[in-house]
């Protein structure tokens, strides 16, 4: 009974050892028809995700291929081969373990640019963003006694801020039935150092059509302060290999990524920095 034993191993690892150049090719062809469908999905572009977040089909051709193919090919293959699930292991561990390696190591990858990123924005947010009112001034253009255009001035000083773009924003908002909140200008500051640097901000509004018909309304000067960080090309092609991870993916399908993008990051708010009223009734 010990030597038939012996014979059924070795002659089942003979069998798995001949089919070793099948298995490879099983998975070569399995994973020739992933990279040639993702890169179908690369030049067409279609929308993998709808508006309400659901996969459209073709994402869901996609995830079936991730995910569901690679039980198939391996209960076909456990099926044709005996022993069944020592051949249904030999081809969907691999294609797992495969799928998982590319997930982790590109998921590492992202993470080696994210992490600078969000030191910097860290940092940005502990500095000291100071603004200081340099008044306002009402044009009367049309020499009706009632103000069109308000120039306002602002001084503001960056202290202690990474070195890098900053952009500064200047929104007004107004109270009441017909409140607005609408955004007047903003500039750009390049900071070379981590030194201070002080400037001042110029900004004209213009009054609303009508507003002298609207009895007395207040408007109040709000100065946003964002980090600008472009993405370079290595980090746009991490998104581009992150986008297509069957696993620990944290860029979205459509390659947007929620810390690794070059969306302007608010930084610091100074609210009511000035304020006016329209018209006259001061």
């Amino acid at each position: 009974m010990g030597r038939k034993r012996k014979k059924e191993s070795r002659a089942g690892g003979k069998q798995v050892t001949s089919r070793i150049p099948l298995i490879i090719l099983v998975i070569s062809i399995y994973y020739m028809m992933v990279l040639f469908y993702v890169l179908c999905l690369i030049s067409f572009d279609p929308i993998l995700i709808d508006s309400l977040r659901s996969p459209t089909p073709p994402l869901i051709i996609l995830l079936g291929l991730y995910y569901i193919l690679p039980v198939i090919l391996a209960v076909l293959f456990g099926g044709l081969f005996r022993p069944f699930w020592r051949n249904l292991r030999n081809i969907l561990f691999p294609i797992f373990y495969i799928a998982l390696l590319y997930s982790f190591g590109v998921f590492m990858l992202r993470s080696r640019y994210v992490e600078p990123r969000w030191r910097d924005i860290r940092q940005a947010m502990l500095a000291h963003f100071q603004v200081e009112t340099g008044g306002h001034t009402k044009l009367d253009e049309n020499g009706d006694g009632l103000p069109e255009i308000i120039e306002i001035n602002c001084h503001f000083r960056l202290n202690d801020f990474p070195p890098g773009q900053y952009q500064v924003s200047a929104y007004v908002e107004s109270s009441g039935p017909e409140a607005i909140y609408r955004q007047i200008g903003q500039f750009t500051v390049l900071l070379i150092d981590e030194k201070s640097k002080a400037g001042l901000g110029h900004f004209t509004f213009e009054c609303p059509p009508g507003s002298a018909h609207d009895g007395r309304k207040e408007y109040d000067l709000h100065i946003q302060l964002h980090r600008l960080m472009d993405l370079s090309d290595q980090e746009r092609q991490v998104l581009a290999l992150a986008r297509w991870a069957p696993f620990f993916r944290t860029t979205f399908w459509d390659g947007c990524d929620s810390e690794l993008n070059a969306e302007p990051v608010l930084l610091d708010t100074a609210s009511q920095v000035d304020s006016f009223v329209l018209p006259g009734a001061e």
